[in-house]
């Protein structure tokens, strides 16, 4: 349901045709099959590939920034994170994904610059876990040890090999 919203808005796919594939869908699963929307949206050359994943990469972030949000608020409601912080957070979440197409957990931020200890991560997502179903889950010890810092825009990367010295 949330794929054909996040389909629907994308304007990828003319209405009429994202509605033929939802019905052959409902259709199948009158006779017992189970078809993904995605793989008919792929099957009848409505989507290609990289665009479905784009999608469900968009929608994966958009619920992970939910959850995360909420766990914010926890973290802010328990004073186990400051204002600033909070806000530091989210803001290299949006970056990340926005910038350089990552998908990073807010909790994994705050771990990885010390805003909050193991300890109070594991308080506010089993709080998270108590009140509604998350998939968000503690920050392993070795995950929140990896510092995760954005490469600066105008940055050289390993994979842009030796072109950039020529643009530069």
């Amino acid at each position: 349901k949330r794929f054909a919203q996040a389909v629907r808005s994308s304007g990828l796919v003319p209405g009429h045709e994202l509605d033929r594939a939802m019905d052959i869908q409902r259709q199948a699963a009158e006779r017992g099959r189970s078809l993904p929307l995605d793989r008919i949206l792929l099957k009848f050359g409505l989507l290609k590939r990289e665009q479905i994943l784009g999608l469900w990469r968009a929608l994966r972030y958009y619920l992970w920034r939910k959850e995360d949000k909420f766990y914010v608020k926890l973290a802010l409601q328990s004073q186990l994170l400051s204002s600033k912080a909070a806000k530091t957070c989210l803001r290299e979440q949006k970056q990340a994904y926005k910038h350089e197409d990552q998908l990073v957990r807010v909790n994994e931020i705050a771990r990885q610059r010390g805003y909050i200890d193991a300890k109070g991560d594991k308080a506010v997502v089993a709080a998270m876990h108590k009140l509604r179903p998350v998939t968000l889950l503690p920050v392993a010890e070795e995950q929140a040890a990896e510092s995760y810092e954005r490469p600066s825009v105008g940055a050289a990367r390993e994979d842009d090999g030796e072109d950039w010295k020529k643009e530069a």
